[in-house]
């Protein structure tokens, strides 16, 4: 999202935006950056995430990155563990909240969510022997 020509306008209105994320298979792990509207000082970012459709959750705090503000905004990172069970068919679901200022905003894809999802990927026989393998979308 971060690259749209219109992510710094939409970071003032929503006050908080995924800007990237990044699945990494081999660390099987989740990072990204959120950018956040310098609205006040003292301000927490969580992501708050669910492997069960929302049956249950966890939230983990985002840092903020050091030298990050431009001004008018912050930017802050996380890291999410992939669990050891996380395979084909898993989905991870994900949103954003910021808290600043005593008001709580919200980044969840517009109403969507993010998710993270695990899938087959067929490869041609000059890709692989193996005819799939795991892949993060």
């Amino acid at each position: 999202p971060g690259a749209d020509p219109d992510f710094i306008s939409k970071v003032q209105s929503r006050k908080v935006c995924l800007e990237n994320c990044i699945v990494s298979d081999q660390e099987m792990l989740i990072s990204g950056s959120i950018r956040v509207a310098n609205i006040s000082y003292h301000k927490q970012v969580i992501v708050r995430y669910s492997l069960n459709n929302w049956i249950t959750h966890d939230d983990i705090c985002a840092s903020y990155v050091a030298n990050s503000n431009d001004g008018p905004t912050d930017r802050f990172s996380f890291t999410l563990p992939v669990p050891h069970y996380f395979g084909i068919g898993s989905k991870m679901e994900f949103a954003l909240m910021y808290t600043t200022g005593g008001h709580i905003h919200w980044d969840n894809n517009d109403g969507q969510n993010y998710v993270i999802e695990c899938y087959n990927k067929a490869m041609s026989d000059a890709d692989a022997s193996d005819q799939s393998w795991m892949h993060f979308l």
